[in-house]
């Protein structure tokens, strides 16, 4: 069933002109998706206190460090493609 859907999935993109990522580009997607998980989890584990497990974090908060290394990914993937680069990058998240 994976093969027939995947089969589809690149016929459909071959019809509409959808280019997927390659390269560097899928890497950096591939670590921005693991970073936001680990964003995600740090998240639940600072809203309930629980922190490392004792209400503190062990060698300091780890928010600032995953939510600057997200930046610097999104950044340079913004920075490597053109359709990106007709708009502005960060105009949706200023107003969050």
């Amino acid at each position: 069933m994976g093969q027939i859907r995947d089969a589809r999935i690149r016929e459909f993109q071959r019809g509409t002109g959808i280019k997927p990522a390659v390269g560097r580009d899928a890497e950096v997607l591939k670590e921005m998706k693991r970073l936001a998980a680990q964003l995600i989890e740090v998240v639940v584990l600072e809203k309930s206190g629980i922190r490392d497990g004792d209400g503190q974090w062990g060698g300091g908060n780890p928010l600032p460090s995953i939510i600057r290394n997200l930046d610097e990914l999104m950044t340079e993937y913004w920075d490597s493609d053109p359709i990106a680069k007709t708009t502005t990058p960060a105009a949706g998240l200023k107003t969050i």
